[in-house]
């Protein structure tokens, strides 16, 4: 969670209630229901909420403010309320522990949101194990750590609660590789790592180049490589994908980015290629330590195209996976047809098709600090390699095809659908790499034309083989908007289910699809909108607010209040199955999409609020359905006032919110009973050096003023006295106080106040 500074005003001139911009639709031409269309989808225009100045000037003074950035998941909201005492704040997540929030305050701003997000899934248990773990951690590789605990799945982190050194295993092991490879480097920025190497072009004009930092952490950094589970594994048995016996605690069993690098592993059969004997690795060959194989190389990638030899550490990795695997993966092999999921038993296999293949080298290249992925083109069942200097190259060590992608064409090939996959589930689409391409726009939407967020949009293609079999091709997860976009192959038809549970499906319940695209032509962009869906159990969520009139004109508020949506969170599950000790999951993950997305806005009293909190019809004030940034200036009679943002017009994604609100008193409104108002103001909450504190007492009250961390624990004593009636100011010097949340509260008598401050 963290706190952002805004400017305030000190006086206002805000007096009319509000006025709306219009919400401008968009939508398709013609009759896209029952046909594909062409040609683009205009994405809705930024809406925004705008108050109406009147030039009345009333005596408003600055009472108290918040500031908050964060995440709204969904079906849920933030709101602060505003009464006589001031802004009471209520934050989305109220189960976060104090270990976690410490842990969130430590970490890099960037990762801050995601960890909240992730930490808000786990159990109390959870969230203390792992926030300790990142407080604990050295400050070297404190972000690297927290990176992998805010997007590994929570039911993995569970799992792993008890004794979660894998993870630290995982970074700890980056950077004792990288003391000992020359042709990389690890770098450390304010709040981040990346990666610089010695890139050269055929032995000539040796350069360095540094990795973007998502690239860094995302393809090397991650402990998942494509959809195993993260297990030590115990090489000798099988596979815990199929039998439950492979993992294993060390030393016996091993994580694949120490077993890759630093060990010989010792063939236990002899095993075979399909294409011939010439390669064979026979019982008790002991593979090369690709450690070894990379000491002294200085240089990442040569510039040589489909050459191993003399071809930098890409060259170096291909030749050390061809020694260790070859391609058999039939059913009458000594294995008894086990197809691993897991790398480090891969390795021990020493055989497999593409799919394993491209497993052990993702792992081998990132034990090597390489920053690699895999495209998959599931029916046209084949997946390979990339790996990423100034951008991604295609790589597949079985043929020996280094920066290349044109031997897929000179096959014949036809691609269907690319994606690449991220540890944490999410796949998106490279097809434009390797093939000819055209765009699917999807649009799901229930039968009243509000967007189904979250929807799964399953793509479905045929075989390579037969053209009348189709298959799951690929899936995504609709926006906010009900928006899913494809890049595919030219020449392929396509078809489309798309499933919204509770809220339907489409074409039928039992995973059917519709043909929507016919023989696809390269640079055709096509648009389809989901029909009513079938099935449904519920329909998509709504807020029932409807405009307020103000009966009492009495101006005692103004509340000020300014925001924006940068990020929308898609919420997913992993296209493959995935298996945690006995039962099948599918890994979840969330996307953070960085472009401003919509949330619900309204101001209502407290009769309103219970109404709007229970499902019912209820009347507000500044309502604004689908907006992503604003400003409204609200005047009002003295009453409990309620200022909320929304999700629970969604059904699966998330919203991230930057919002500021400012409360005002009208002085001329108030003055006649301004000491038997009992509060607590902060002048600013944020502050780098000293804050000024106000308060009211309406009598004679022993008063304890003091500073508080997020444990509970009192910081600092301010005030610990009898003190007089009527309006008090102090100031608390805050220069030795470390960054972080505090708290300041106020017990006098049998009331106590509290206000959250932060220290920047």
């Amino acid at each position: 969670m963290t706190l952002l500074l805004f400017m305030f005003l000190q006086t206002g001139t805000v007096q009319k209630i509000e006025y709306i911009e219009h919400h401008v639709s968009t939508g398709l031409v013609g009759d896209v229901t029952k046909e594909v269309i062409t040609g683009n989808i205009p994405r809705p225009v930024k809406n925004k909420l705008f108050s109406q100045e009147s030039k009345a000037t009333e005596n408003w003074a600055f009472t108290d403010s918040c500031y908050f950035q964060g995440r709204i998941r969904n079906n849920g909201h933030y709101y602060a309320k505003i009464d006589s005492t001031g802004i009471t704040e209520f934050l989305p997540d109220n189960n976060l522990t104090a270990t976690a929030l410490q842990a969130i305050e430590a970490v890099p701003e960037w990762l801050k949101i995601p960890l909240w997000d992730n930490f808000a899934r786990m159990s109390t248990q959870c969230q203390n194990t792992y926030g300790a773990l990142i407080l604990a951690s050295p400050i070297l590789w404190q972000d690297e750590l927290a990176f992998v605990i805010a997007y590994v799945d929570s039911a993995m982190l569970e799992r792993h609660r008890s004794s979660p050194t894998i993870f630290t295993d995982n970074v700890r092991l980056i950077y004792k590789h990288d003391s000992v490879l020359d042709y990389v480097r690890l770098v450390e920025y304010p709040g981040y790592t990346t990666a610089i190497y010695k890139m050269a072009n055929d032995d000539q004009d040796t350069t360095e180049i540094e990795i973007p930092r998502d690239i860094y952490y995302w393809h090397i950094v991650h402990p998942i490589i494509v959809y195993e589970m993260l297990f030590y594994i115990n090489p000798y048995t099988a596979d815990i994908n199929h039998y439950g016996t492979g993992s294993a605690a060390p030393p016996t069993g091993k994580f694949w980015r120490d077993y890759y690098f630093n060990y010989p592993d010792t063939a236990q059969k002899t095993v075979w290629s399909c294409y011939g004997p010439a390669d064979t690795i026979y019982a008790g060959t002991v593979s090369p330590i690709l450690k070894d194989r990379l000491l002294g190389e200085k240089i990442l990638y040569n510039n040589k195209i489909d050459v191993s030899d003399s071809n930098g550490a890409i060259g170096r990795v291909t030749k050390w996976v061809n020694d260790v695997m070859v391609f058999n993966a039939d059913s009458g092999d000594m294995w008894n047809a086990e197809r691993a999921w897991q790398p480090v038993r891969q390795y021990h296999m020493h055989r497999g098709r593409c799919g394993e293949w491209t497993a052990v080298t993702t792992a081998a290249a990132r034990a090597a600090l390489i920053p690699t992925n895999s495209p998959n083109d599931v029916t046209r069942d084949h997946t390979w390699n990339e790996w990423y200097d100034t951008d991604w190259h295609g790589w597949e060590p079985i043929n020996n095809y280094v920066n290349s992608t044109g031997h897929y064409e000179d096959w014949g090939w036809s691609f269907r659908a690319i994606y690449n996959y991220r540890g944490n589930g999410y796949t998106w689409d490279v097809t434009p790499r390797y093939s000819q391409h055209c765009t699917l726009t999807v649009i799901a939407q229930d039968s009243l034309g509000r967007p189904l967020d979250g929807a799964r949009v399953y793509l479905f293609a045929p075989y390579y083989y037969d053209n009348t079999q189709f298959a799951l091709s690929d899936k995504k997860v609709a926006d906010s908007d009900g928006r899913a976009e494809f890049l595919l192959g030219e020449g392929v038809d396509y078809c489309i289910n798309v499933t919204a549970t509770p809220r339907g499906c489409y074409p039928n319940t039992s995973g059917g699809y519709v043909k929507i695209i016919t023989n696809s032509v390269a640079g055709q962009h096509y648009n389809w909108t989901c029909p009513s869906l079938v099935g449904a159990t519920t329909s998509q969520p709504t807020i029932k607010a409807s405009p307020g009139v103000l009966t009492d004109t009495t101006k005692f508020y103004k509340i000020d209040v300014n925001f924006d949506v940068p990020q929308e969170i898609i919420r997913g599950k992993t296209i493959f199955f995935n298996e945690l000790n006995s039962h099948t999951y599918q890994q979840r993950y969330g996307h953070y999409v960085d472009v401003a997305k919509n949330i619900e806005f309204f101001i209502c009293n407290s009769a309103n609020f219970a109404a709007y909190q229970s499902g019912s019809t209820f009347e507000a004030f500044g309502i604004s359905h689908n907006v992503d940034s604003g400003h409204i200036s609200f005047v009002c009679p003295k009453d409990d006032w309620y200022v909320v943002f929304s999700t629970k017009d969604l059904v699966e994604n998330e919203e991230v919110i930057n919002l500021d609100v400012k409360l005002y008193k009208n002085l001329s409104a108030v003055e006649e009973t301004p000491q038997k108002e009992f509060y607590l103001n902060v002048v600013s909450t944020v502050f780098k050096k000293s804050v000024i504190i106000d308060f009211m007492l309406p009598q004679k009250e022993k008063v304890q003023l003091g500073v508080y961390d997020l444990s509970g624990r009192c910081i600092r004593e301010i005030i610990k006295d009898e003190i007089k009636i009527g309006y008090q100011r102090v100031e608390l010097d805050g220069k030795k106080m470390s960054k972080g949340i505090y708290f300041i509260r106020l017990d006098a008598g049998t009331k106590v106040l509290t206000k959250k401050v932060v220290k920047i």
